[in-house]
């Protein structure tokens, strides 16, 4: 990889993966968010698709599943994202992604630094708190994202594209990779659907 020397070109990447992380967090929270929870964390998804989603909407998202984590026993990675407090402002991962959130909000309205020493600054601050949330997610090297042999289908049975579940690599190397058919439900038990 080719690193990134001009600041502006690091600031605006630092930005879009600081999005891509609070996308990434809200998709897993999503789907191990149980369907007869979906009431309770009082999400709006389609206002959220159809208007266009912000990175602040990533961060409700994840927050309003974790409330609902909260009463999850049994499923580590949902009783860990619930433990990272993304709705906090103060301190932690929280503070975190609230700074990232207005770096990128800065970035896209046209508020970003306006000098070269200003951008260089504020991309050290804005990498710092990248790392600290890497730091925070470092969880997800223990329940690793596996791909799958088979397709998800929705209540219509239309297909849906392939299966992605979270589980740890000691219940995933019980079962043959291209036999075992997964879904977040069976992620979030361990246990395969035949």
């Amino acid at each position: 990889m080719t690193p990134i020397v001009d600041p502006w070109a690091l600031y605006k990447d630092q930005s879009r993966v600081a999005e891509n992380l609070l996308v990434f967090l809200a998709s897993v929270s999503l789907a191990l968010l149980k369907e007869e929870d979906r009431g309770k964390a009082g999400l709006d998804l389609k206002k959220y698709w159809s208007g266009g989603i912000s990175p602040g909407d990533w961060r409700e998202i994840v927050g309003r599943c974790s409330k609902v984590f909260a009463d999850y026993r049994g499923i580590p990675l949902a009783a860990t994202i619930q433990k990272l407090k993304i709705l906090s402002e103060q301190k932690g991962f929280g503070r975190d992604v609230i700074g990232l959130i207005r770096a990128k909000n800065d970035y896209k309205h046209d508020c970003r630094p306006s000098s070269v020493e200003d951008v260089m600054i504020a991309s050290d601050e804005v990498q710092a708190m990248l790392r600290r949330c890497m730091e925070a997610l470092a969880f997800f090297a223990e329940s690793p994202m596996r791909r799958e042999e088979g397709t998800a289908a929705d209540h219509n049975g239309k297909s849906q594209g392939a299966l992605c579940s979270w589980t740890s690599a000691k219940t995933w190397s019980r079962y043959s990779r291209s036999s075992c058919l997964w879904s977040a439900r069976a992620a979030r038990s361990e246990r395969p659907i035949s």
